[in-house]
């Protein structure tokens, strides 16, 4: 039988990551105060992200925006903001939130509990927002969850003209809240907007955040 040529495959990056993007397991790692999620965030994204850290080290973001159905309590918001501080940067002109307005009718007491009413719901999320990052952000709350895509999704707009997403596989449902006492947990819903925002500038100095099961959350990037 006549001989067959054949060519050499180069395997060698057959089991690697495409390049710019990243797939990180997270259990235990974020688990500490809210007020300095930044820190571990830094170690976790240094440690497994090398591209995004380079963003982080190196470039400006210039938008942010977050798409999550269940953001709906001043737990879940607080928590936002402990994810965007990662973020904060001297151009930074843009914050957005897209979310769905809440659907309960059971009475709420506890942080973190869901507002009843939408238009508390916006106005302390804006309220909120804006005195943690001196920006008004542009708030949308939908009314339908056709209307919102299901995953939860951190886009950010850099100074260099890249784009980021960050997904995150349960948002900011994956962790709970502790506090030093338990009576600290209570939320006065009924209180005036600014009175709500106070609130949670307050629990924001001593809340703890905590996985919520034993599986595992992910967190993906990917840099364009």
């Amino acid at each position: 039988m006549p001989a067959v040529t054949g060519n050499t495959i180069d395997s060698s990056g057959w089991n690697q990551h495409p390049q710019g993007a990243r797939i990180v397991e997270v259990t235990s790692q974020l688990d500490g105060p809210v007020n300095t999620l930044k820190k571990r965030l830094t170690t976790l994204i240094d440690a497994q992200m090398p591209e995004l850290a380079s963003l982080i080290a190196h470039d400006q973001a210039v938008s942010v925006s977050y798409s999550d159905r269940y953001l709906k309590s001043p737990w879940s918001q607080m928590l936002l903001s402990g994810f965007w501080e990662l973020l904060r940067s001297d151009q930074l002109q843009s914050l957005a939130v897209q979310t769905l307005a809440p659907s309960g009718s059971q009475p709420s007491y506890l942080l973190s509990h869901d507002w009843i009413c939408v238009d508390d719901q916006a106005a302390i999320l804006e309220l909120w927002l804006k005195s943690q990052f001196d920006i008004a952000p542009s708030i949308t709350v939908m009314h339908s969850p056709r209307d919102l895509l299901h995953c939860r999704a951190i886009t950010v707009n850099w100074a260099s003209g890249k784009i980021s997403k960050i997904l995150l596989d349960q948002g900011m449902g994956y962790w709970r809240g502790r506090t030093p006492y338990r009576d600290q947990m209570n939320f006065d819903f009924n209180a005036q907007h600014h009175d709500q925002a106070m609130q949670m500038i307050e629990k924001y100095s001593y809340a703890q955040m905590q996985q919520s099961g034993e599986w595992p959350t992910y967190i993906s990037c990917v840099v364009t």
